[in-house]
């Protein structure tokens, strides 16, 4: 009935955007109807009339999305019918006995459709997303070049990120819509495994308003495929493998899971085996095993997390060899540690303030959250030395060892971003310690559920008010604001697709533009990669290649302290001595044209 009334409102308002003729609308409104009258009539055929109208749909849709996508945009209407069939013939086939994942399919597809309109406008058009996956969209593009990783160009992450960009480009295309469809599938995932491992401590509506909570205020406030995301949907991966089983046969998907983690990133995966080890030398001393056979699961657990890394990191050492994925993933990673600005403005994207407090109270709902959930993680690994255990609060204690050393790794090196991605542990003990049928945990969740919902709709309003522009570049239609559109037509207008261009802090515009970075560095920001080494090395690069354009932004470089700026000035100055401004743009970028 619902697509029938849809094909109904497109024949009587033939301007709402839908390209189809009148005849196709008519005739969908008869199929639709005929099939609604078949389904209460006789219920017993409902499998067969929802078959034949499945099949209907898979062919329409099916063949106008291969058509939009052979003529490189995203037709989202197509897309949302083929995915959003198959949730609906869940409950069609199902039996009694399986319609208990019912639930999570709900909640999960409710999250894909809430991504997905949080990243693309209509009429399927993506929306330009900012922030550090610029970097990987960046690393896939030079590694389908057939640059090297840690030799060509410079990364201090595991290669596992740019893998799985790299393949997505490889069979879809450098297009800004596929990049984008990577983070809706990517937050449907964290969802769902969210909802798994919140269910092994929680009753079914505590993880529902566990994943959709995650998703709105943690991973709704990034919208960010970057390298953090990936590693921790491993790691849950492998909390929820382990589950209320910790037998050999368990261990071994679970190291694999954290060796695919460390894939990822190195930190997260190395602070979640320590978690995991801790755990198996705890519940080994509950149930009083001997210290070898402990030992004998630690080291399982161990080997094939190490074996597993390594076989991943295989093609890339035979590549470049040992000692600069070492230099880089190693090295320059330990370099780093203790760099932050939590000490000033609690690692929040703006300076706390009255002004700005409206601005971050979503910000610091999560830090709440999160500090509320490590405390009860806390609390829960010092009572469970002291209490004998169950599954269910066996669980409790491997999230909570989850939770605290994924906190204690960022710690190291806090910002919100690192905290964001890492606070789906705490954030599950946190909706778990809350739950309970008492009136205080009933209004607890409606408040739960009607702050998820506002800052929803909030964020949902935002993304379409700010990103009403769309221009086409060659990386395909993009949705975003007037200044940045001005900006990224003049860089097309000068720099033509497949050029060269050096983007100090704006690595999400090399996609779009379809544009490459020459050089080793992979960004000039203060703070960053740009130590005096690699900086050196992008002068004499960019000297000897005659790079024509240099896109700077002077207001981060201008803002960051001067012990941090002291590496790029070298860069700085070179600019102002080969180079001359030749525009400016609203945001505060810079083009620099050589001279």
């Amino acid at each position: 009935m619902l697509v029938a009334m849809f094909h109904v409102a497109a024949l009587v308002v033939p301007t709402m955007g839908e390209p189809s003729p009148p005849w196709r609308h008519a005739l969908f409104v008869a199929v639709n109807l005929a099939a609604a009258w078949a389904f209460v009539r006789r219920p017993r055929g409902l499998r067969i009339g929802f078959s034949l109208l499945w099949l209907q749909q898979c062919i329409s849709h099916g063949a106008a999305f291969v058509a939009a996508h052979d003529a490189g945009h995203l037709d989202v209407q197509s897309l949302v019918v083929l995915v959003a069939f198959p949730c609906i013939a869940a409950p069609v086939y199902a039996g009694r006995g399986q319609r208990e994942c019912l639930g999570p399919l709900a909640v999960v597809s409710v999250i894909a459709a809430y991504l997905a309109a949080r990243t693309f406008v209509f009429p399927g058009v993506p929306v330009l997303l900012r922030g550090d996956q610029g970097f990987f969209w960046m690393y896939a593009d030079r590694l389908l070049r057939g640059e090297r990783a840690y030799r060509d160009f410079f990364q201090f992450t595991p290669p596992g990120t740019d893998v799985a960009y790299l393949a997505a480009f490889a069979l879809f295309g450098r297009r800004v819509w596929v990049a984008n469809g990577i983070v809706v599938l990517l937050g449907a995932a964290l969802a769902a495994i969210g909802y798994r491992v919140a269910r092994g401590v929680a009753r079914p509506a505590d993880a529902a308003l566990a994943a959709a909570s995650i998703t709105v205020l943690v991973f709704g406030q990034m919208l960010g495929g970057t390298h953090h995301w990936w590693s921790v949907l491993a790691i849950m991966s492998s909390v929820a493998v382990i589950g209320a089983d910790r037998a050999r046969p368990r261990l071994g998907p679970a190291g694999a899971l954290l060796g695919l983690a460390a894939f990822f990133t190195q930190t997260h995966g190395a602070a979640a085996l320590v978690a995991f080890v801790g755990f198996l030398v705890w519940e080994g001393r509950r149930r009083g095993a001997s210290i070898l056979s402990t030992a004998k699961r630690c080291a399982w657990l161990v080997s094939l997390a190490g074996a597993t890394l390594l076989a991943l990191l295989g093609y890339f050492i035979a590549e470049v060899g040992v000692a600069p994925i070492v230099s880089c993933l190693v090295r320059y990673v330990l370099r780093t540690i203790g760099c932050s600005t939590l000490d000033h403005d609690l690692g929040l994207p703006e300076s706390l303030h009255a002004r700005s407090l409206p601005w971050l109270a979503p910000y610091l709902i999560v830090y709440a959250v999160v500090l509320a959930g490590s405390v009860r993680a806390l609390s829960l690994v010092w009572r469970g030395a002291r209490r004998s255990t169950d599954s269910v609060s066996a669980h409790r204690m491997l999230l909570s060892l989850v939770a605290l050393a994924l906190l204690a790794e960022v710690a190291l090196c806090p910002s919100w971003v690192r905290i964001f991605a890492v606070s789906m542990p705490a954030w599950i003990l946190c909706v778990d310690g809350v739950g309970g049928s008492g009136g205080k945990a009933r209004a607890v969740r409606w408040a739960s559920w009607s702050a998820t919902i506002v800052v929803a709709f909030a964020l949902l309003r935002s993304t379409h008010r700010h990103h009403a522009v769309l221009v086409a570049l060659p990386g395909g239609r993009i949705a975003t604001d007037a200044p940045t559109r001005d900006e990224l037509l003049w860089l097309a207008q000068h720099v033509p697709p497949g050029g060269s261009l050096f983007a100090a802090n704006r690595q999400s515009f090399y996609l779009p533009l379809g544009l490459h970075d020459p050089l080793f560095l992979d960004g000039a920001v203060p703070g960053g990669a740009a130590s005096t080494e690699n900086v050196r090395r992008t002068v004499d690069e960019m000297e000897r290649v005659k790079l024509a354009y240099v896109l700077w932004s002077p207001v981060e470089y201008e803002a960051a302290p001067s012990v941090a700026r002291e590496p790029v000035a070298t860069l700085a100055a070179y600019l102002h001595e080969r180079y001359r401004l030749v525009a400016s743009f609203a945001d505060g970028d810079q083009a620099w044209e050589r001279k």
